[in-house]
């Protein structure tokens, strides 16, 4: 895992890739719902309020996260239609509005879950009773009838004969009048047990409308058009009362999933033309019906995201219409392409997650040793085996996730990628400050004094500015490995050694103060005689072959008095000529033999004077 999770890139996902659908499995009081589904929500009603055209409806049994839509609806200024049978709503949503067989096969589905499993027999002969029933009021009425005209004519035989009547004077359907007439209303056996085998679909209904706060939301006239809705992208938000209604709870969002699913297929226009719509469903497996499979088979065609949300995978197997459970959950595993898992999950769902998010391929390298008592550093042999692991393990699912962490598998347009690790975030406490303007300041002392003083500083800062970019151009401008000298290899020489004595003219001069005057032979060490006056060196002229320290010069600097505070040798020998000038080179021409002799005397004589047997002139010959 990524200790550094926090610091990483955020987790980018939408676009195409959310209409292949998305299923969200993690067990309750993992985040999911506070850290994924509404930071979700948030975002996609952002954008609404941006200006951008989307879709929204949320389907849940537990009450805040419509809510949570609803007050971010009215914060925005964005149009929503809330249902909840807690809390006091002006919206209703009567589920009998819409085609006639749409309803008939939605009453059907809804009233068939409630039943359960029960014989095949009575099962089509109370979804028979209950289509027909629908069908031919919605034939006479139209949507001027909600479900409780249905029980009023399961309940009163005389009531669904007058309708039966009226559907034969109008002409309409003469299949279902002749099935009224001969079958469910006849005096025949046949008649009495299709009304015995009614009571259990007339004991239902009134389970489902008796709830008051239930019936105040589905009866009467539809506060909205189900097909505008999708058709305008507009935002629904149902809360289903698991707490408080129950059964009952789960059929009317039973009812409101079929309807949301049936209007998705009815769209208008083309791909590129519909607006995009996002249906979330928290605690999906109440709401699975028969018509599921379809409507994830084909919803992207129809620009509607499914994002499901349920605690376990076996939740998925529900046997619904002519699916059987293992059937339904293997639809809805196929059909939903973005997966996510919370940490927690239980063995099985982990280790199916765990085949789900695939393997990875890992080399092991096996090193063979030859044996004895030594042992040895270097194997005689290895070699290498590829295996495969898988990318994240069933133990990590089960407790190696940290809190709000989950394992994403997540398409980039329809392209599917690797799995990797997320962590949810939440809905800022302070959203509604968030969503106020700030409003532009017009007039501001401050600001104009600022204004001000920045004129009056401008010219020193420019100033400033090109005082630093002379500086730095110059500085750049000169390359230090690049020689620019146009002079000779001699003429360099010469160059830098004028440089050196001018750098060290004290020794030059001290040199010259040591010197005594040699006029016509040897001075005696005891003998007075005037100091030659110090001469500035500037310059030496050289001949081409000739050396830059000849004999003379040679004895001279001989001659230099110790700079550790050595007395200075006996016989030492005075130039006429000084050095700064050139040395006529009659002079400079002196036998071999005379040098050498002048230098062994010279030196037995300095080395007999000076405390310091060696000094830094004799390891030079020249």
């Amino acid at each position: 895992m990524n200790q550094n999770l926090s610091r990483s890139n955020p987790l980018l996902w939408g676009g195409k890739s959310a209409f292949t659908h998305t299923l969200i499995v993690g067990p309750t009081r993992c985040g999911k719902t506070a850290s994924l589904l509404k930071p979700m929500l948030y975002q996609i009603l952002l954008k609404k309020r941006m200006g951008i055209p989307v879709g929204l409806s949320v389907i849940e049994p537990k009450g805040d996260m419509a809510l949570m839509v609803a007050e971010m609806c009215d914060a925005m200024e964005i149009p929503c239609n809330h249902l909840d049978p807690v809390r006091s709503t002006k919206d209703k949503w009567n589920v009998m509005d819409g085609e006639v067989d749409d309803v008939a096969e939605t009453t059907v589905a809804v009233l068939k879950s409630l039943f359960g499993k029960q014989e095949s027999f009575f099962a089509i002969v109370q979804e028979l009773s209950s289509r027909s029933i629908c069908k031919l009021l919605k034939t006479i009425y139209e949507n001027n009838m909600d479900i409780t005209d249905v029980l009023k004519n399961l309940r009163d035989r005389d009531l669904l004969q007058r309708n039966v009547d009226l559907l034969k004077s109008t002409g309409k359907a003469p299949d279902l009048v002749n099935f009224f007439e001969h079958e469910l209303l006849g005096s025949g056996d046949l008649a009495k047990k299709y009304q015995q085998f009614v009571i259990g679909l007339r004991a239902q209904l009134e389970n489902l409308i008796s709830n008051a706060k239930l019936q105040k939301i589905t009866t009467g006239k539809s506060t909205f058009n189900i097909d505008t809705h999708f058709e305008n992208g507009g935002v629904l938000a149902v809360n289903t009362a698991l707490g408080e209604l129950k059964a009952a709870g789960d059929a009317f969002g039973q009812f409101s999933m079929m309807h949301l699913q049936l209007a998705t297929l009815r769209r208008k226009g083309t791909e590129e033309t519909r607006i995009p719509h996002y249906l979330f469903g928290d605690e999906y497996s109440r709401y699975i019906n028969p018509g599921v499979e379809m409507f994830l088979s084909i919803a992207a065609e129809y620009k509607v995201a499914g994002i499901f949300a349920l605690q376990s995978l076996n939740q998925l197997e529900i046997e619904s219409g002519k699916l059987s459970a293992r059937a339904m959950k293997q639809a809805i595993m196929a059909s939903t392409r973005n997966k996510i898992a919370f940490g927690g999950l239980e063995y099985p769902d982990a280790e199916e997650f765990s085949k789900i998010f695939g393997k990875k391929e890992r080399i092991i390298r096996q090193k063979t040793y030859e044996g004895g008592l030594v042992p040895q550093l270097f194997p005689k042999a290895y070699r290498d085996i590829e295996e495969e692991i898988p990318r994240y393990a069933p133990s990590l699912l089960m407790d190696g996730l940290p809190d709000f962490h989950f394992v994403a598998k997540l398409l980039s347009g329809i392209t599917p990628q690797k799995p990797v690790i997320a962590k949810g975030s939440f809905v800022p406490r302070d959203w509604k400050e968030l969503l106020i303007d700030k409003q532009a300041v017009m007039m501001d002392n401050r600001t104009i004094l600022q204004e001000v003083w920045d004129r009056i500083m401008l010219p020193f800062h420019m100033t400033k500015q090109k005082k630093k970019e002379k500086y730095f151009s110059e500085l750049l401008s000169e390359n230090p490995f690049e020689n620019k000298s146009t002079l000779t290899v001699e003429e360099e020489n010469k160059r830098v050694f004028e440089e050196w004595l001018s750098n060290n003219a004290s020794l030059t001069r001290a040199i010259q103060d040591s010197s005594s005057t040699l006029k016509g032979g040897d001075v005696s060490k005891d003998s007075n005689h005037q100091e030659s006056p110090g001469t500035d060196v500037t310059s030496i002229e050289l001949q081409k072959g000739e050396t830059i320290i000849n004999d003379e010069v040679t004895t001279q600097l001989n001659q230099v008095p110790n700079l550790r505070g050595d007395n200075v040798m006996k016989d030492s020998v005075q130039f006429d000529t000084p050095i700064t000038r050139k040395v006529p080179e009659q002079t400079i021409k002196i036998k071999n033999h005379q040098i050498a002799e002048n230098k062994k005397n010279t030196n037995d004589d300095y080395q007999s004077k000076s405390p310091v047997t060696n000094g830094w002139w004799e390891d030079d010959e020249d």
